[in-house]
């Protein structure tokens, strides 16, 4: 009987495709910065795709950002004042002001830059 394979590294998963590789979160390519890339942030719905030229939403209420575009908007809402929570990669939590989530390193792609929110 082979010995099973350690938790958290790249391995076959026959129950997707036969054949095909999961990569656990030990082989995720590391950023430079952990303390600034969200795992887990207040939003109104279950996912988004931030982008860096996502413009900010019209309303801080929740409810734009639907479809494939401006996925910040799903984050940017008045949960706590001008700010939500969020959980970051090396494992801290935090409070968020709405202007600084464009200023996170929501992924390898994703360039952070300055938002000005009212």
């Amino acid at each position: 009987m082979k010995p099973p394979k350690a938790p958290y590294e790249k391995q076959e998963d026959p129950a997707i495709v036969p054949g095909a590789e999961t990569r656990r979160i030990s082989s995720l390519e590391t950023p430079e910065r952990v303390s600034e890339v969200p795992v887990f942030v207040d939003s109104w719905w279950v996912d988004g795709w931030p982008k860096s030229e996502d413009r900010s939403p019209t309303t801080y209420d929740g409810g734009e950002g639907w479809g494939y575009e401006d996925d910040m908007r799903r984050f940017c809402m008045k949960r706590h004042g001008w700010s939500v929570n969020g959980v970051f990669i090396d494992g801290h939590a935090s409070n968020v002001k709405l202007g600084s989530l464009w200023e996170l390193s929501w992924h390898l792609g994703y360039e952070p830059r300055k938002v000005k929110i009212p």
